[in-house]
């Protein structure tokens, strides 16, 4: 697994989210770490284009087949996502191997899954 062969590395924060870069000012991946829910999420993050929302939620039934996951998907005023949810304890060491693996190919997939259901 070599990340950087598919996303560009950007400076990490402090902070329990990350979020990647896939070619388009109008959606990211959001990654995040949860040590109170003891979760891990990816997902895609649209700032504000209804219009790819609802063309990925039509597919939702293909995009959950192609992630191998429940998707949740969430609609507010101006931005849309949808998210994974993967079971992870931030204070087991043991863990974090899977947990970055789930993180990598969940990411790759989502950027699959935008690639295939956004172009046209």
């Amino acid at each position: 697994l070599v990340f950087t062969n598919e996303f560009k590395l950007r400076k990490a924060y402090p902070q329990h989210w990350y979020d990647l870069s896939i070619g388009s000012s109008e959606y990211h991946i959001c990654l995040t770490a949860s040590r109170q829910k003891r979760e891990l999420t990816a997902g895609i993050y649209i700032t504000s284009n209804k219009h790819i929302f609802y063309t990925l939620k039509k597919q939702s039934d293909n995009i959950e087949k192609d992630l191998g996951n429940e998707v949740e998907w969430r609609e507010a005023t101006k931005a849309c996502r949808f998210i994974v949810y993967h079971s992870f304890d931030l204070d087991d060491k043991s863990q974090w191997q899977s947990a970055f693996s789930w993180l990598y190919n969940t990411s790759v997939k989502i950027k699959f899954i935008m690639s295939k259901y956004t172009k046209g």
